[in-house]
């Protein structure tokens, strides 16, 4: 019977756990926050996945044996030998947290924020203060899931601006944001933030300018090089490493992506674990 250590409790080590367990592994999910989920836990608005959601979802994988340990950090807590040592295979599976940045003058200004940030700020039950007018950068789901939740919060001006000439996200997750009066603004590019009196003004390459109490960028999460680099791994496309036991998922390898992507690789590098 394989012992598996899987690192990360969101959509990708959770269906990694599931295919492992009802193959006849033992499993063991550790994972740095006080509940399971992932992005489903701290990344999604209650009004796109309630709390509740991942927790029946924790509560039926422990039912299948899965065994959960949260609070425990890899590099923190516990070493990448540590579980070398104590499992016949390692998957990381810790997402993309890593947010991409604009890369323009005024983005660490008081008043910026981070989508997953302000998300997750709301999920714990400390809300930002994001003002009345508020621009978020980023034409995806998750700019959706932003705007509408400032305007939940009490915002009663804001404002979705994307350098494409339509939204990206998915069409539904765009008429819900029109429902909450969030008004999209196309074929911008940001080149840089200000101070304003009061709030922030942000321009843009065609010359043109907005001004808001607040401006949350959501243009995306990307893996987390470093914290790889930091253990000593090299990772290969298909998740295996230059560790023969230590592989990686989801979007821990591609970076973000759709949350069907995560689960499948999950899935799918589970596959492979089970055939060594």
């Amino acid at each position: 019977m394989k012992k598996v250590a899987v690192i990360g409790a969101g959509p990708t080590g959770r269906a990694a756990a599931r295919t492992l367990v009802e193959n006849g592994a033992t499993v063991t999910v550790f994972e740095k926050e006080a509940e399971g989920g992932g992005l489903m836990r701290y990344g999604f608005p209650d009004f796109r996945m309630p709390a509740s959601v991942p927790k029946r979802d924790t509560e039926a994988l422990q039912k299948l044996g899965v065994v959960f340990k949260f609070g425990v950090s890899l590099g923190k807590d516990i070493s990448l030998a540590d579980l070398e040592r104590d499992y016949d295979a390692v998957l990381l599976s810790t997402g993309a947290p890593v947010p991409r940045q604009l890369n323009i003058p005024g983005e660490r200004l008081q008043g910026v924020h981070q989508a997953l940030d302000y998300l997750r700020a709301s999920k714990t039950n400390q809300p930002m203060d994001s003002g009345q007018t508020v621009i978020v950068i980023g034409g995806g789901d998750t700019a959706v899931d932003v705007a509408v939740s400032a305007v939940k919060s009490g915002a009663t001006d804001v404002t979705i601006a994307f350098r494409e000439q339509e939204p990206i996200a998915l069409p539904h997750e765009i008429e819900r944001a029109k429902k909450s009066k969030v008004r999209f603004r196309g074929d911008l590019q940001p080149v840089r933030i200000d101070a304003g009196k009061p709030g922030l003004a942000i321009s843009f390459q065609d010359d043109s300018s907005m001004e808001g109490d607040s401006v949350i960028i959501a243009i995306g999460q990307e893996k987390d090089s470093a914290f790889i680099t930091k253990l000593g791994l090299t990772v290969n496309p298909d998740g295996s490493t230059n560790h023969p036991n230590v592989f990686v998922a989801g979007g821990t390898l591609y970076g973000s992506d759709r949350l069907a992507k995560a689960i499948q690789d999950g899935r799918r590098v589970a596959e492979r674990i089970l055939q060594i």
